[in-house]
């Protein structure tokens, strides 16, 4: 098991022949890690929740675009909230 969740880990210390093998039989069996049980261990999820009111400005659209690229050259995900007439921003 200490095999396996060093592989998964970049910086696990692990023989390159080990992991590569490790990360072969994961992808042939469809595996891949759960992020959300991750979560609880670490108390991190890597998400940043966005909040935007009017998604029918299309000049918004390339902001978000610029900010989920940066995000994910973070390893991070962004949610995205539709915050309208129904949900107060305060």
């Amino acid at each position: 098991m200490w095999t396996v969740i060093r592989a998964f880990k970049p910086d696990g210390i692990i023989a390159d022949k080990t992991r590569e093998r490790v990360l072969g039989i994961a992808h042939s069996m469809g595996y891949a890690p759960n992020l959300l049980a991750k979560s609880l261990r670490t108390k991190k999820t890597g998400q940043i929740a966005v909040l935007m009111e009017d998604f029918g400005n299309p000049y918004k659209l390339p902001t978000l675009e610029l900010l989920t690229k940066e995000l994910q050259r973070k390893s991070l995900c962004m949610v995205l909230f539709n915050v309208n007439q129904h949900f107060a921003l305060e």
